[in-house]
Order: structure tokens, then C-alpha cells, then sequence
């Protein structure tokens, strides 16, 4: 009784909701970044990028560490995000990440930590795709 299109449409929609819901999640307030770029457009994009490139190697960084237990290199890694994070407008974000590596410095790294640092690493993502919009 079902046509494919119309079931595919569905599964669509609450992907799209879902997504609405997730850029509706992570703050982002790029104002003070504004602000620093004295409202140059140019300059801001250039940061953006910037911001984007450094979190995606930095992102493939900790993955690596993460598989390798490299406390120490995680927790350079989460503190060096959570600063950059913090600096383009996303302070929600940025504090996840700051205490994350107060965790991994109080507590190490175990897998519950390994398994949040994977969330918060796809918080990050959203981020960086509400960026491109």
C-alpha cells in the first residue's frame, strides 16, 4: 500500500528535523569574531576556514590518539579544541570540551571518556557544517 517515494519522504523529513534540532543544540555566537575581523567579511571567512581545516586534522588527531590510549596527546588535543571552540562563539561546546579535559587529567582516559570525546567530536562536526551554511 506504500509507494517508495512517499516512505523514502518521510524517513527525509525526520532527518531533516533531526538535523534542525542538532544546529539548534550547539551555540554559536559569531559576534566577538565579528568583532576581531572589525567586520571584515573576507578576513571572517578566512578565520572560518582556518577554524575548519585545524578541527578537522585536529579531530583526525585525537581519533588516532584515542585508539592508541595516548592520555596525554588527548588531553593536549581536547584542551587545544576547546580553546579554538571557544574563540569562534561556541562556548556551550568549548565548556564540554574544557571539561572533558579536566576528566582526562583528574580521572584518565577510559572508555566511557573515549566513547563522550566520540560525541562530543560529532558535536564539533554539526558545527562545522552550520558553519558552511
Amino acid at each position: 500500500p506504500f509507494k517508495e517515494k512517499e516512505l523514502l519522504s518521510v524517513f527525509t523529513e525526520i532527518q531533516d528535523l533531526k538535523e534542525d534540532q542538532d544546529n539548534k543544540a550547539i551555540d554559536l555566537d559569531l559576534s566577538n569574531l565579528k568583532k576581531m575581523t572589525f567586520g571584515d567579511e573576507e578576513q571572517l571567512q578566512r578565520v572560518l576556514l582556518r577554524f575548519t581545516e585545524d578541527s578537522m586534522n585536529d579531530t583526525s588527531e585525537i581519533q588516532e590518539a584515542l585508539m592508541s590510549n595516548a592520555q596525554d596527546q588527548v588531553r593536549l588535543l581536547v584542551h587545544r579544541m576547546a580553546g579554538r571552540i571557544a574563540q569562534v562563539g561556541s562556548k556551550g561546546l568549548a565548556a564540554s570540551f574544557r571539561q572533558m579535559e579536566i576528566d582526562v587529567a583528574t580521572e584518565g582516559l577510559d572508555e566511557a571518556k573515549k566513547d563522550r570525546i566520540g560525541q562530543l567530536l560529532q558535536q564539533l562536526d554539526l558545527l562545522l557544517k552550520r558553519l558552511k551554511q
